[in-house]
């Protein structure tokens, strides 16, 4: 079946319109090309579906709209693709599916939308392409799919929005901003690579319930203005093999319930802002990253992280976690806890309790050993209720000691020695003790009344130093 026209081509029906063919169905305007109808449009053909038009081309149902085709099914307009559905739009072809339009691209449904091929899918338009539907929006290729427009790009369902390439790669590229939308669940499945890029705009995705994006290969989403993805459930971002989110300007994920992140190739998880923040904000549940490899977070301004559950860091292997931020800090507003050993490399030296390496406000509780390669400076009362073994201890003002001075070597001051009332000095030669009760040599006490007292002195080997000790102070 062929229909030709060098000027405007309209086929119009107040009830249903079908047009059949066993082989191939071609339409073909050099101007404008209209179909519509009051009631329900069918175009099937067992061979090819052509419809080409110059200018304007619009199919208009009140009610369901159905183009079929077993072979190869082409839309291609020079100028705008127009499609408005009262009812359910349903495309199928066995073989691929081509729509494309120098202009805007526009398909509309107020019930579910159904575009379905067994082999490649391409959407393309050098203007805007806008896809919305009041139930249901389902997209589905055997192999390749292909959304691309040099514009802005708006995938919009008030109930489910279903992406699926079975085999093939999954293509969705606009030039400026591209926003998908629903009130339901969003999910965007390929058996290969996702691909994912707006090139100058904003790239956003809306779920009023759960947000999925998975695909066996590699997922990469791309844009040089702000991502943000925002799901009223569960989001999750799943790869087989490398997750790769990079935007010039903020990434933003929110998600009022679980978020994850799952990669299992080698290429591991990076989600780079380079020049703005990134945000993963889960309100009421966990947020999980996990990698079968690295996991890397970069911005180049604010990083945050913020759940009321757990924040899950989960490299399968041994790999490291590297979070770079481009001169700016990172802020935990929680506590933190490490399992593993925890290594600050700075170098920053510390002048007092603003300064340094590691810088803490509060108290810090140490459950074993802790070892200091240079100076040690206390600003207040230092505690030990062990033993101390220090090699030089230099005290500034006072040193109050309430129990027992040991010293292994000789003791020196440099001023004046003041013991309590009723206070002694104990000297003991090697092998005696005043608290084994074994002979001392002797002891020096100060009484009461002011007298010195050497007590347990013996004569032997000191009778000259005895006898010329007989001392009387002085009235």
């Amino acid at each position: 079946m062929e229909l030709s026209s060098e000027d405007a081509m309209e086929l119009g029906t107040r009830s249903d319109m079908h047009l059949g063919a066993d082989g191939m169905m071609s339409f073909y305007s050099l101007n404008k090309m209209s179909l519509s109808t009051e009631s329900d449009m069918a175009l099937s053909t067992g061979g090819n579906l052509l419809q080409t038009a110059s200018d304007l081309m619009t199919l208009y149902s009140q009610d369901k709209m159905t183009l079929k085709t077993d072979s190869d099914m082409d839309l291609i307009i020079a100028g705008s693709l127009n499609i408005e559905m009262g009812e359910d739009l349903d495309w199928h072809t066995d073989g691929n599916m081509t729509l494309s339009a120098s202009g805007t691209m526009d398909l509309r449904s107020d019930h579910p939308m159904t575009l379905w091929t067994a082999s490649d899918m391409t959407l393309h338009s050098d203007e805007n392409v806008l896809q919305t539907a009041s139930g249901l929006m389902n997209l589905h290729s055997g192999d390749k799919m292909t959304l691309k427009t040099d514009s802005d790009m708006t995938l919009h369902a008030k109930r489910n929005l279903l992406q699926t390439a079975s085999t093939g790669l999954m293509n969705l590229y606009a030039k400026d901003k591209m926003t998908l939308k629903t009130d339901s669940d969003m999910t965007l499945y390929a058996e290969r690579n996702l691909l994912q890029t707006a090139s100058t705009g904003a790239m956003k995705f809306f779920a009023m319930k759960g947000l999925s994006l998975r695909t066996n290969s590699e997922l990469y989403m791309g844009s040089s203005d702000e991502i943000y993805l925002r799901s009223r459930e569960n989001m999750k971002l799943v790869s087989l093999h490398h997750l790769n989110l990079t935007a010039s300007s903020d990434i933003r994920f929110h998600a009022l319930k679980d978020m994850a992140f799952t990669a299992d190739g080698p290429a591991g998880i990076s989600l780079s802002a380079t020049n703005a923040s990134l945000r993963l904000t889960s309100s009421n549940r966990d947020i999980t990253l996990n990698s079968g490899e690295s996991i890397e977070l970069t911005a180049g301004q604010d990083f945050l992280l913020e759940t009321d559950g757990e924040i899950n860091l989960l490299p399968q292997v041994a790999s490291d976690v590297n979070i770079g931020i481009t001169g700016a800090s990172v802020n935990i507003l929680g506590s933190l806890t490490v399992s593993e050993s925890f290594v600050i490399n700075s170098t920053v030296a510390s002048s007092g309790t603003h300064t340094g390496a590691l810088v803490v406000a509060g108290g810090v509780g140490i459950g074993k050993q802790l070892y200091v390669a240079s100076d040690v400076s206390v600003g207040r009362d230092l505690t030990v209720t062990g033993s101390a073994d220090v090699n030089t201890l230099s005290v500034t003002n006072a040193a109050v000691v309430d129990g027992r001075l040991t010293a292994n070597a000789g003791l020196f001051s440099a001023s004046d020695v003041t013991l309590g009332t009723d206070q002694m000095i104990i000297f003991e030669p090697a092998g005696t003790s005043a608290s084994t009760g074994r002979p001392v040599k002797w002891r020096i006490r100060v009484a009461a009344n002011a007298h010195l007292i050497f007590e347990s002195a013996s004569d032997a080997g000191y009778t000259d130093w005895k006898e010329a000790s007989n001392m009387v102070p002085a009235n």
